[in-house]
């Protein structure tokens, strides 16, 4: 970990313990490999809000291979798939581990490339964050310190998952995806959020520009996407309640970064 002063963060956790979890797990995670946490819990974080409950943690690392051996050679840790295992129980959490794709090759053009292009960029400019859940009278429950992507960095992974979700069979991930992005927008100025994408990739700030405008300008395809927002978040009640001008928000932002790159 780098030397800045971490950002503070309080969550209050959930009933069934699953936020505690989450949080004692991270703290357990390998230190001998550099990590940063991404993903719908690091939106949590980042917004200090439980607007939906994750089933996963998910992590970048650009030593992908050998922070999954580290993983799956520790006790309780059990392999569920390529890059995703299972820590602990009662209850276990399950930890994706993604390749930040520093240093790799990018792919050459479309929507891969623009998700290999925002998983750099969250590696690249992730911050110290120092994370503590608590109970409802706010009392600690767990914590830990960790590397955690920043707003913008969130913004642009979500709007690249988005539409490389489009027409696969996870239709309840295109649901979580639209209400992250809904929810970070919350309390902050479009104006200085826009202007944090300079500091992007120019390519991957324009594809985010473009794609926040066609999904979520009312003129677009606005009110296609809070259909599925609604349709598509298991009845979560905070989902139901988002609007057709909220889901503006995020186009407002996408003409925002648009006139700052072009």
């Amino acid at each position: 970990m780098s030397g800045e002063r971490p950002d503070v963060l309080v969550i209050e956790a959930d009933s069934t313990g699953t936020v505690a979890s989450f949080v004692r797990t991270l703290d357990a995670l390998p230190i001998e490999h550099r990590w940063v946490l991404v993903g719908g819990f690091a939106v949590n974080l980042r917004i200090s809000t439980l607007h939906r409950l994750t089933g996963d943690v998910d992590t970048l690392t650009s030593a992908h291979r050998e922070f999954l051996e580290l993983l799956v050679g520790r006790e309780n840790v059990e392999r569920l798939a390529a890059s995703k295992v299972s820590v602990g129980s009662d209850p276990s959490v399950k930890v994706d581990v993604m390749a930040s794709t520093v240093g790799e090759e990018l792919p050459i053009q479309g929507d891969s490339r623009a998700f290999a292009l925002a998983r750099r960029w969250a590696y690249e400019q992730a911050t110290t964050a120092a994370v503590t859940a608590v109970d409802r009278d706010g009392r600690p429950m767990a914590s830990c310190v960790l590397e955690l992507a920043t707003v913008p960095s969130l913004v642009a992974l979500k709007v690249a998952a988005l539409r490389g979700r489009q027409g696969r069979t996870s239709k309840t991930k295109v649901g979580s995806d639209i209400h992250d992005l809904v929810r970070m927008m919350d309390g902050r100025r479009i104006d200085e959020l826009a202007m944090s994408f300079e500091e992007a990739p120019p390519e991957l700030a324009e594809y985010v520009a473009n794609q926040l405008v066609h999904f979520f300008h009312p003129d677009h395809d606005g009110r296609l996407s809070l259909g599925r927002l609604h349709t598509l978040t298991g009845r979560n009640i905070d989902a139901l309640a988002v609007t057709l001008d909220q889901l503006a928000l995020l186009a407002e932002l996408g003409l925002g970064i648009s006139s700052l790159v072009s």
